[in-house]
């Protein structure tokens, strides 16, 4: 077709007390009678592809009802008229497109074009590239829809504030321009503008209709001026408002920001709620109470839209977004996202989050031949023991479990296979491993997950051709998961389910009751983000859509939707929110004030009084309490002295840790926590123990050397070479205590003190149970033949072994942990010293020849030293031993409840999320202490 002067449009207004969709049928099929209704030569333009399949329904059932066929038009959105790829033109794919717009950023001279960066990066790496290409991509791409390119805007722009940046700009669009060409390729901008001013439409096309299409593209706008064919513009808007729209039925915001839009009166409401949720409920209840009329739901903030439908599933309303879901979302993308996060750095970190991945753990469960919740397990022990800052440290050191150790290897294997293939084939031989004997069921799931792996693919075959631009294997990766973000999968519906459309799709909705959820400024209308270079001041003046329009047009779409309903007899429900989801403010929308001066006051009353109240919570429960299962258990035969002293912390606590064996694991433990602190302290005092010629020397440096040679060796054990910087750090900090105990020993040994016995055992039988303990350190004087029990204490702060084992009682507090010290009752909190003491009675030690002492290696340096427990006596060792046996007594009878209210040490503290007896559920056998 030769381009030339098009013929100018026909305006036709639609009476909008009618549904759109009928009016624009009556439009199509006027004059047209006979068995066959031919709109084949009809190419029509509709604002949204949702009104496209509404406008095609609406054809068909009108043709049925008349017993017509049907040939229908061909339907398209605006961008249609100028999308090089709709009309055969070979452009960069947009993987290339951003590509080369990285490339010629990164390889733009320093410290040139310090207008567009005023502050040098110090860093161009591809991301950083990525990053700002991806801003003048989406610069010029807004400045097209206004047929302009960069350097045309600074000719066009009759208020251009930055003229030296706009020139940098111009100039960098310039060098991408000839990068493009370079490399042969074309410019899919380029295409479009030269589509804009010669525009193609298939030869059987001989009428154009623009169906109610408010806010077509400027370029297309330009396309269709240029058509020599009839052009007919509908405007769904009634003849009396002709003033207020240009041409091409695009309303003028002179006119329509200024329009009253009446929200008064009978079938039209509009409702305030405090957050999503209550906005979510809202329009569940207003659907519930459109009774037999049909009704359809429109959503202007996109946000609300995953939470709407959770409110409408489960409020039994079957309902959809036809927008579908980011593919990004989906588990295949993200299985990708945290493989080649692991395949790039190698990190432990990344390894814990790859195989907690559902899919990734279902496979290197398979692959060592264990369940996903003991290699889980597995895993976390080995990486809360090692801290690996890198993977290959789990490798490295010896021992670990079998199974972890076979789908380590696994995932190794493929980890080197995936870092030497080309990246199209090794995503593809990545999910061959992982999924390769999954079966797909014919279900939503399935259907979703062959939607994303086939996105994944064709996005692989995209970035794979990037004509002229060449990147590495973490580049194309990044470009890959950049592209992806622009993708979506649909969920499969039902035809009869709810369909829950953006804004725009409300003048298209027939049903009699509308509800439009998200009302509000900056959603309704839309606040525009053309690009950080395009404030809105400059894109009104270069014919773009500005903020003005947007209101003037979104005010047209409002005063349709209300009228049609007012004069049909429907109904129409507006939400809006004081809150987002994030808990930020929210206004309603300013055109909800579109009214009289007159009734200003009492609307903006009416939209700023305080929401109705929620409906009230229902009371606090514990959905499913904890049953603790039939016993009783087998008892031990033999028990730890501390195991003791957690019985008389917490009954049911010491049950869980003890009978049931339960622990703690702290899957994101990164660093060594107080007990691995302890073991490896214990572990380099024992050695100097085991040496004479180390603890019986004066010299403290000698003392300090041998420490600092044994703490590394035991480190090293563990650890291995690679141990994590915050390991080391902590180390640092564990060998300066260790010089300050160097220098405490050496003085015990000038003083006479010499070492008896290293981590010695020793047992005690009580009612038929065998209690053991090691004792970490036994000293005599050497002169006085004095006895001192000694235990190494590495927390924070410094102990004091009366007050650890020794403290006021409490109501729960059992009669036989009750006793007396220094004229005051007291109740035993641990018995550690004294039944050490006790196991040490064959030796000749008794209370007033031995002293119990703390060896405490604090975080203030300072207060390291002996703690020595004065005063105590054979009678507090008698009531000990009393204590003692009256916790054995009670395991063997099954006393583990109540809780304690407030143990001193609380590993289980999740399991309690309310009152001790709703969260658990207690068998008959459990006995309970009663209060004393």
């Amino acid at each position: 077709m030769t381009p030339r002067a098009g013929i100018p449009p026909r305006r036709t207004f639609l009476d909008w007390r009618r549904p759109l969709p009928e009016s624009v049928c009556r439009f199509l099929l006027d004059g047209l009678d006979g068995p066959l209704f031919d709109l084949s030569p009809i190419l029509v333009i509709v604002p949204t592809r949702g009104a496209g399949g509404r406008l095609r329904e609406a054809l068909v059932r009108t043709a049925a009802g008349r017993g017509a066929g049907l040939l229908p038009p061909a339907i398209e959105t605006p961008a249609y008229l100028i999308d090089p790829g709709r009309h055969g033109i070979d452009c960069l794919s947009p993987a290339a497109e951003l590509a080369h717009w990285a490339a010629v950023v990164r390889k733009l001279p320093t410290p040139s074009y310090p207008a567009l960066f005023p502050s040098q990066p110090e860093g161009r790496d591809f991301g950083w590239a990525l990053a700002t290409g991806r801003l003048l991509r989406d610069l010029k791409a807004a400045l097209v829809e206004g047929g302009h390119t960069v350097a045309g805007a600074m000719a066009a722009a009759d208020n251009l504030r930055e003229p030296e940046l706009w020139r940098e700009l111009a100039a960098v669009e310039q060098l991408y321009l000839q990068a493009v060409a370079a490399a042969g390729g074309t410019d899919p901008a380029a295409a479009r503008l030269a589509l804009g001013k010669r525009p193609r439409l298939p030869a059987k096309v001989r009428r154009l209709v623009v169906a109610a299409v408010p806010d077509p593209l400027p370029l297309a706008v330009a396309a269709m001026a240029r058509l020599s064919l009839p052009v007919d513009i509908l405007i769904h808007a009634p003849a009396e408002e002709a003033a207020g729209f240009d041409p091409w039925g695009r309303p003028l915001p002179a006119c329509w920001n200024s329009v009253a839009i009446d929200l008064a009166g009978p079938g039209l409401e509009v409702a305030a709620a405090d957050d999503p949720a209550g906005q979510a409920r809202a329009v569940a209840a207003a659907l519930a109470g459109a009774g037999d009329q049909a009704a359809a739901v429109c959503v202007a903030d996109p946000e609300l839209a995953p939470q709407l439908l959770d409110s409408l599933t489960d409020a039994g309303i079957d309902a959809y977004d036809p927008a579908g879901i980011p593919v990004s979302r989906h588990g295949v993308v993200l299985l990708l996202r945290l493989f080649q996060d692991l395949a790039e750095s190698g990190s432990g970190r990344h390894l814990a989050l790859f195989c907690r991945h559902g899919d990734a753990l279902a496979w290197l469960a398979d692959y060592a031949g264990c369940s996903g919740a003991a290699l889980l397990q597995a895993l976390d022990e080995r990486m809360g023991e090692l801290l690996p800052e890198q993977m290959e440290a789990l490798f490295e050191a010896p021992g670990g479990n079998p199974a972890l150790r076979r789908a380590l290897a696994g995932l190794a294997d493929l980890l080197h296979r995936f870092r030497r293939q080309p990246p199209a084939e090794a995503v593809e031989q990545l999910l061959t491993t992982v999924y390769g004997n999954r079966k797909l069921a014919d279900d939503d799931a399935g259907h979703l997950f062959r939607q994303a792996a086939g996105q994944l693919r064709a996005l692989l075959d995209e970035c794979g051709r990037l004509q002229g631009v060449t990147l590495d294997r973490q580049e194309l990766y990044s470009l890959l998961l950049e592209r992806l973000a622009d993708a979506a999968i649909y969920p499969a519906h039902d035809p009869d389910s709810l369909e829950v459309g953006g804004w725009l799709e409300n003048a298209w909705q027939d049903a009699p009751v509308l509800v439009i959820a998200g009302m509000n400024e900056g959603r309704v209308p839309a606040r525009l983000r053309h690009s950080p270079f395009l404030p809105d001041s400059l894109a009104g003046s270069l014919g773009l859509r500005d903020e003005a329009f947007v209101a003037a047009r979104d005010g047209l779409l409002l005063a349709a939707a209300v009228n049609e309903r007012r004069h049909g007899g429907g109904r129409i429900v507006l939400t809006f929110g004081r809150r987002s989801l994030r808990g930020e403010p929210l206004l309603p929308s300013r055109l909800l004030f579109r009214c009289a001066d007159g009734e200003l006051a009492g609307r903006a009353a009416r939209l700023f009084a305080a929401p109705p109240p929620p409906p009230p919570a229902p009371a606090r429960t514990i959905s499913f309490p904890l049953t603790v299962a039939a016993g009783p258990y087998p008892l031990p035969e033999r028990m730890s002295v501390t195991a003791l002293g957690e019985y008389l912390d917490c009954p049911f606590r010491f049950y869980l840790r003890r009978i049931l064996g339960m622990e703690r694991l702290d899957a994101s433990k990164t660093e060594l926590d107080a007990l691995d602190f302890g073991t490896l302290a214990h572990a380099a005092l024992e050695d100097m123990g085991r040496e004479k010629r180390i603890w019986s020397c004066a010299d403290p440096g000698l003392i300090a050397a041998f420490l600092e040679d044994r703490l590394r060796a035991h480190a090293g054990g563990r650890f291995g070479k690679r141990q994590p910087a915050v390991v080391a750090w902590q180390l640092d900090t564990l060998r300066r205590r260790l010089t300050a105990a160097a220098r405490l020993q050496a003085q015990l040994a000038a003083d006479g003190w010499e070492i008896l016995a290293i981590e010695e055992r020793g047992e005690l039988r009580l009612d038929g149970l065998t209690v053991v303990g090691r004792i970490d350190r036994i000293d005599r004087h050497r002169r006085s033949g004095s006895l001192r029990i000694i235990d190494y204490k590495t927390g924070d702060r410094a102990k004091e072994p009366q007050a650890a084992h020794l403290g006021r009682p409490a109501g729960l507090t059992p009669a036989y942990a009750l006793t007396e010290a220094d004229g005051k009752e007291k109740a035993w909190l641990d018995l550690q010293l004294p039944l050490y003491l006790h196991m040490l009675a064959a030796t000749g030690a008794t209370a007033a020849g031995t002293e119990l002492a703390y060896w405490v290696l604090p975080k203030a340096i300072g207060e390291s030293g002996l703690r020595i427990w004065e005063g105590f006596t054979d009678s507090l060792l008698a009531s000990a031993l009393a204590c003692a046996g009256g916790v054995v007594r009670d395991i063997a009878a099954g006393v583990f409840w109540p809780p304690s209210p407030s143990p001193r040490h609380d590993d289980f503290a999740e399991l309690f999320s309310g009152p001790a007896a709703s969260c658990f559920r207690i068998p008959d056998w459990f006995r309970t202490r009663e209060t004393p």
